[in-house]
């Protein structure tokens, strides 16, 4: 599945997608307390990226981190925004968000170069005169080029 072209959806997405993972985790709140304040953001993140792409995937990322540290217990720490910070699964969790986005976007290409050298083969064995055809082990065809499907 192709991101879609348009900025503003993809980043309208991406707020929707953190949004609910921020409600699921105020819902999960009794059952987690402050432990695990980043648990429901990871899918989220995951979702944004296969759907919307690389930067919307980022952006997600960041707006997960944020939303996440609302969910951090008060501890003796550095502060940020007046909330305290537990820096070790904030950082475990942009490392494992980060290999999320990267890994999807390596996915998204490794497809796109995967139709595009699908249709690079589907236009040289249209446009040979042999019939051609792929056939399964179960002695079915996986595909014929324009000429054996004309011909049978």
């Amino acid at each position: 599945m192709r991101p879609p072209r348009s900025i503003f959806i993809r980043l309208a997405l991406t707020i929707a997608a953190v949004a609910v993972a921020m409600m699921l985790r105020a819902l999960l709140a009794p059952a987690f307390g402050p432990r695990f304040p980043f648990v429901t953001f990871l899918p989220a993140v995951l979702v944004t990226t296969m759907l919307a792409g690389l930067f919307p995937g980022l952006v997600a990322l960041l707006l997960s981190t944020c939303a996440g540290v609302m969910f951090m217990p008060d501890r003796h720490g550095t502060t940020f925004l007046g909330l305290s910070i537990d820096g070790t699964s904030m950082c475990l969790f942009l490392f494992n968000g980060g290999l999320v986005v990267g890994v999807c976007e390596w996915l998204r290409r490794a497809r796109e170069i995967s139709r595009e050298r699908a249709a690079q083969l589907r236009l040289v064995t249209d446009t040979m005169p042999a019939l051609v055809a792929r056939g399964r082990r179960d002695m079915t065809f996986a595909w014929v080029n324009s000429r054996y499907a004309a011909r049978f």
